[in-house]
């Protein structure tokens, strides 16, 4: 996988910002860990991000592991589908 299908470019985001889509937006992130406290790292910015996501209507729907995967050739350590109240 590229590094622009991992790192959205200003351009990508703000096209994304811009669709005249108006409903509530699920997104999917993939996420791989760094090695001595990856994780634990991570539980801490999601559950200072929760409270931020949450004040504005967002939420989480789902933050768990991956245990196996049906395709694709890289390995995820964990997954979030986070739900926004816009794309802005």
């Amino acid at each position: 996988m590229s590094a622009e299908h991992l790192h959205p470019s200003p351009a990508m985001l703000e096209s994304l910002r811009a669709s005249t889509h108006t409903g509530r937006v699920v997104m999917l992130n993939l996420l791989k860990f760094r090695r001595g406290g990856g994780s634990k790292e991570y539980g801490k910015y999601a559950q200072a991000f929760e409270k931020i996501l949450n004040a504005h209507g967002g939420r989480f729907l789902f933050l768990g592991r991956c245990a196996e995967k049906l395709a694709g050739n890289e390995d995820w350590d964990a997954m979030a589908l986070v739900e926004y109240p816009s794309r802005q």
